[in-house]
């Protein structure tokens, strides 16, 4: 059970973290470029895949889920053109990854 909730917060924490330096970046990025979908994939993609590069693949689903909730949040506030088509390039990576970057949290993480 401890092992559980200590998951449970550590994959709530990364959520968190993740989104805020997320969206900071995504600020950023939108002073440097003229159109919020490209601000999009300036400095957030380099942070997701910096991350995804560094993290056990268990916590990848924790960064693509917060950044596709990111994506169509901020397609409803400042009208990205093409939200599918940014959560598509986050998908690519999984693709390319072979495994579809899943695993089961028995065989990555004791959990006994």
């Amino acid at each position: 059970m401890k092992a559980v909730v200590s998951r449970l917060l550590s994959v709530i924490g990364c959520a968190f973290i993740f989104a805020a330096a997320w969206f900071c970046l995504w600020s950023i990025s939108l002073h440097l470029v003229e159109r919020a979908d490209l601000a999009v994939l300036l400095f957030p993609f380099g942070l997701r895949l910096g991350l995804m590069l560094q993290c056990p693949r268990g916590y990848w689903p924790v960064l693509l889920g917060t950044e596709w909730l990111l994506i169509l949040w901020l397609a409803q506030e400042v009208a990205l053109a093409h939200p599918i088509i940014l959560m598509t390039g986050s998908l690519l990576t999984l693709i390319l990854n072979g495994d579809f970057g899943m695993c089961r949290l028995d065989i990555c993480y004791d959990l006994t």
